[in-house]
């Protein structure tokens, strides 16, 4: 399942904004378009939790996110494109 939904979710981040760097593994680390706070809080609000490395070197303003099914994932990618929606 991960193979398969890696690049689904890969193209919907890249679609928002995000920044993605290669994974071979079950999550994704892309940097935020918005900042990486108001997009955690923003996710956390409406039920997606997903990790903050935005205030860590060398991942500055980025986050992670694992890679779950393709409901998940599309619920992930609807509910990102709120938040961000928000700030823009």
């Amino acid at each position: 399942m991960v193979n398969k939904e890696r690049p689904v979710l890969d193209a919907g981040l890249r679609k928002l904004g995000f920044e993605t760097f290669p994974s071979d593994s079950n999550f994704i680390l892309a940097r935020s378009p918005i900042d990486h706070d108001v997009l955690v809080k923003g996710l956390k609000e409406r039920g997606v939790l997903i990790r903050d490395f935005g205030s860590k070197r060398r991942t500055e303003n980025c986050v992670r996110t694992t890679i779950g099914t393709s409901e998940f994932n599309s619920f992930l990618l609807e509910k990102a494109e709120e938040v961000i929606s928000e700030c823009r």
